[in-house]
C-alpha cells in the first residue's frame, strides 16, 4: 500500500502518499470528500492535513520519518483499498477507454505489468485525464527510456503549458520553467486528453520501512546548481545540488509531480523550501524538501545566475 493506492474510510478517499511502510501504517491524505451527490477535491496536503485532524484526530501522528505530525493509518481501517493494477473502480468511458488503451500499449510494447491508474479514474470519480502509475525501478526506467525514443505523450505547446502552469496556481511563471514544462516526457496528450505519469520506484507489495529521521530547520531560500539529475523522474523525485550562496551540497526532494523531470545536471535555479536535517543510513544530510503551493524551483538561466524573467 503506497503511492497511487487509494483507500475508502467514511465518506472520503484517501490517497496514500508515501513509499514507506510506517510500523503497520502509510501516509494517506483525504482526497475525494462526498458531500450529498456533491464530491469536494482537496489538493493541498496543508488543506488534506487540516481536514483529517478534524474527521479523525486520532490518525494524526508524529513521525521522525517525516519530521511533522501527518495522518498515519492502517491498511485494515479502510473499508475499501483500490489498487491502481487493478484498473478502473467502475464505468467505461471515453477517458477509462484510453487509459485501458495506453495501459495495454505498455504492457505489450514494453512488457511491463506493474502498472495502473490512479485519481479521480481509480475511484470513479468523473475526470477529464489520466493518471497512470507504474511500479519497480527497472519498470521505471524501462519506461523512462522508451518515452525518450519515442513520442508516447504529445507534448504541450506553449500555450497549453501556460494554461497548466495557471491551472496548479503555480508561481512565479517565468519563460525557463515553460522551456522545461515544455520538454517533459511524462505528460503531455493522448489522443487530446491530458495525461500525467507517475514513476514509483518500488514494489508495492513489498513496502520499505522507513529508517530515517527528519528534523526540520525551517524556511530555505536559495540559488542552486545541480550536480545530478538521475532520479529527477523518478518518486519522490530528487536531485543534488549545490549552495551557491553557501558553497554546500545537499539533496532536493519532493513528492509532488510538478518537479519531476524539471532540471538537469548543469542547470542552476532559484529554490525555495523546508529544511531539513535527515540522519540515515550513512550518516547526516541538509535537504530540502518542497511540499507547500508557495515553495517553488525555477529554472534561470546558466548565464545570469540572477532572478527568472517572469512572463
Amino acid at each position: 500500500m503506497i503511492e497511487g493506492f487509494i483507500g475508502r474510510l467514511g465518506n472520503a478517499y484517501w490517497m496514500i502518499r508515501s513509499i514507506y511502510n510506517i510500523k503497520g501504517k502509510s501516509l494517506a491524505l483525504p482526497r475525494y470528500i462526498y458531500v450529498g451527490n456533491n464530491v469536494i477535491t482537496l489538493k493541498e496536503a496543508d488543506e488534506s492535513i487540516s481536514i483529517a485532524r478534524k474527521l479523525y484526530p486520532e490518525s494524526i501522528q508524529f513521525s521522525e520519518c517525516f519530521g511533522r505530525s501527518v495522518p498515519l493509518i492502517e491498511r485494515d481501517s479502510f473499508s475499501e483499498l483500490l489498487d491502481p493494477r487493478n484498473g478502473p473502480k467502475c464505468g467505461i468511458n471515453m477517458i477509462s477507454s484510453l487509459a485501458a488503451e495506453l495501459i495495454d500499449r505498455f504492457r505489450n510494447e514494453l512488457g511491463i505489468d506493474s502498472i495502473g491508474v490512479t485519481g479521480g479514474l481509480l475511484v470513479g470519480k468523473p475526470t477529464s485525464d489520466i493518471d497512470l502509475v507504474i511500479y519497480g525501478e527497472s519498470n521505471c526506467r524501462r519506461a523512462y527510456e522508451a518515452f525518450s525514443e519515442n513520442e508516447v505523450l504529445e507534448r504541450y505547446t506553449f500555450d497549453q503549458t501556460i494554461e497548466l502552469l495557471l491551472k496548479r496556481r503555480q508561481s512565479p511563471i517565468t519563460f525557463e520553467l515553460v522551456e522545461k514544462e515544455m520538454k517533459k516526457r511524462l505528460q503531455g496528450k493522448y489522443k487530446g486528453v491530458d495525461v500525467y505519469i507517475r514513476l514509483v520506484p518500488v514494489d508495492p507489495d513489498k513496502p520499505p520501512s522507513c529508517n530515517r529521521s527528519v528534523m526540520k530547520l525551517g524556511e530555505f531560500v536559495s540559488l542552486v546548481e545541480i550536480t545530478d539529475a538521475d532520479r529527477s523522474f523518478l518518486y519522490p523525485c530528487e536531485y543534488t545540488a549545490l549552495d551557491l550562496r553557501l558553497d554546500r551540497k545537499l539533496k532536493l526532494y519532493s513528492d509532488r509531480g510538478r518537479y519531476c523531470e524539471l532540471l538537469e545536471e548543469g542547470d542552476i535555479a532559484a529554490v525555495r523550501g523546508e529544511l531539513e536535517l535527515t540522519r540515515e543510513e550513512g550518516g547526516k544530510k541538509i535537504a530540502i524538501y518542497l511540499w507547500r503551493n508557495e515553495h517553488y524551483l525555477i529554472p534561470v538561466r546558466q548565464n545570469m545566475r540572477g532572478v527568472p524573467r517572469k512572463i
